[in-house]
């Protein structure tokens, strides 16, 4: 995520989009790999900090 506030501040980008996978797809892929529904609630748990970007998350499911 860091990535999105390097290129919103150079004005190269206007939002930064995140495409994870759901729960249940996270389950059928190797170790290692976040999914979707805790990336947002991590994210809206540190709204006040973080993210300072615009950011669009798009969960992929099965």
């Amino acid at each position: 995520m860091a990535k999105f506030l390097y290129f919103f501040n150079e004005n190269k980008a206007d939002v930064g989009i995140e495409i994870v996978p759901c729960h249940g797809l996270q389950k059928e892929m190797s170790s290692g790999v976040s999914y979707g529904e805790q990336l947002v609630y991590d994210i809206e748990r540190l709204k006040r900090h973080f993210p300072a970007v615009p950011i669009k998350v798009i969960l992929v499911d099965i």
